[in-house]
């Protein structure tokens, strides 16, 4: 599968491949991937700014049918930077002086996710997720996630699920640093915080003709909660914090 994506200052191309295989008469299924991304980092304004930033995923997984109504999946993820990785428009803070921002040219990032679903009672099904992550770069960051899904006569499918997100920050990361450093950040992605999303989502069967089509419409609303521990606000002083809303609305069609 190939992407491509084009913006006034970035560019992004990607291909990547997947494949899995059954073992054990389909109890248990393997999964490989491999993505490569080609990017070009520009600045607005500045036709004579343009960095490559290239990137390499490695996927592996598997899953487990444990019961008839219970089933396990692992997945690990290699992720490896190398490049322009930091913003052509953000900067760092020294005694409160702007400086350009400087990152790391490489980073390598690895990520473990552990995942349990199963049916409940006829027509419901939950799922509990949880997912590590650590890099080169000293950050480490939990996910927790738990959902539940049901069906509601054969037209509408109701899901809701609450997720936690949090991490701690990276090496050369700091809201002021008191001296110039090698690599200077002040990106608050880079920071220790953390944030909570509740969300829910129905989906309704337009049309089905059972083995040939099916549309569906689905309506999503999520909310998310963003704390950040050591990332101020310059305009207020204040440690930076804030809710998002987001609604989606989309059909879909499987042919």
């Amino acid at each position: 599968m190939g992407s491509t994506s084009r913006e006034p200052d970035y560019i992004a191309d990607a291909l990547s491949v997947d494949v899995a295989q059954d073992y054990f008469g389909g109890m248990t299924t393997v999964s490989l991937g491999y993505s490569k991304g080609w990017d070009t980092v520009e600045k607005h304004n500045d036709p004579s700014f343009s960095q490559p930033a290239n990137h390499w995923q490695y996927r592996l997984g598997a899953t487990q049918i444990l019961t008839p109504r219970w089933l396990m999946s692992l997945n690990f993820e290699v992720v490896d930077d190398e490049g322009f990785l930091a913003s052509p428009y953000r900067v760092a803070r020294v005694l409160g002086a702007a400086v350009p921002e400087v990152d790391p040219s490489t980073r390598n990032s690895r990520a473990a996710t552990l995942r349990v679903a199963g049916s409940v009672g006829a027509q419901g099904a939950v799922h509990v997720q949880y997912r590590y992550f650590w890099d080169t770069w000293d950050i480490r960051a939990n996910t927790e996630e738990a959902g539940y899904s049901r069906y509601v006569g054969t037209r509408w499918l109701l899901d809701g699920f609450v997720r936690h997100y949090s991490q701690d920050q990276a090496n050369f990361y700091s809201n002021d640093f008191s001296a110039p450093m090698t690599y200077m950040s002040r990106n608050r992605q880079l920071s220790t915080f953390n944030d909570t999303a509740v969300g829910a989502q129905a989906s309704y069967v337009i049309v089905r003709e059972p083995a040939r089509y099916q549309v569906n419409f689905t309506a999503a609303y999520e909310w998310m909660r963003f704390h950040y521990d050591n990332f101020t606000d310059i305009r207020t002083g204040q440690l930076y914090w804030f809710n998002a809303n987001v609604v989606e609305l989309f059909v879909t069609g499987t042919f």
